[in-house]
């Protein structure tokens, strides 16, 4: 297994070998919204990248829960260095979403999607991607204040494992697992 990675402001390929698969099942009927809008997740290439910058700018500067600190130069290169990341295409060649990926950790540090595309299954498109390849658990951070990620989140399974504060605000750490436990406590995990 290889995939496109962001190192120093420039795209790299990087091989991991092979990875286990996970026993989720994807969402069908988002799979075949994207088949019927003939849209595709593919790893970033070098010519993605001013279309990613602009839908990472647009993204942070939506952010109303975002300070203004964090606002104030947002760089997809230096904010997503040393991670995988993936991106979905319109048959037109329009960049609707993107997804970055610390694999070591199966860790999701961003998805976003193009606000004229959210709410049609791009972010779960997205994360879908990743069952053939990215070993379960996944973790992300969610900023605290991101309601409408919050229930996007919760709506696909993931659990409350853990909390805590950054740059970007308080945040809680989601985990998926290949199969959620509605019955965890707060203090080891809860469905959100």
């Amino acid at each position: 297994m290889s995939f496109m990675y962001v190192s120093d402001s420039r795209i790299t390929e990087k091989s991991l070998g092979s990875t286990s698969k996970g026993n989720v099942a994807p969402d069908i009927a988002f799979i075949r919204w994207a088949l019927d809008q003939m849209l595709q997740v593919r790893q970033l290439e070098q010519g993605d990248a001013p279309a990613v910058q602009r839908l990472y700018e647009r993204a942070v500067r939506r952010a109303e829960w975002l300070p203004a600190a964090v606002k104030a130069d947002p760089n997809f290169a230096r904010a997503s260095q040393g991670e995988a990341v993936f991106v979905y295409h319109s048959t037109e060649g329009r960049l609707v979403g993107l997804l970055s990926v610390y694999v070591p950790e199966s860790y999701i540090h961003h998805v976003f999607v193009d606000p004229e595309f959210e709410r049609r299954g791009v972010g779960t498109v997205l994360l879908s991607s990743l069952e053939t390849w990215l070993p379960l658990p996944w973790r992300l951070k969610c900023v605290t204040a991101n309601a409408p990620a919050r229930a996007f989140y919760a709506s696909h399974g993931w659990i409350e494992v853990g909390s805590g504060n950054s740059d970007q605000g308080p945040y809680v750490l989601l985990e998926r697992r290949s199969e959620p436990d509605p019955d965890a406590s707060p203090t080891t995990g809860r469905v959100i």
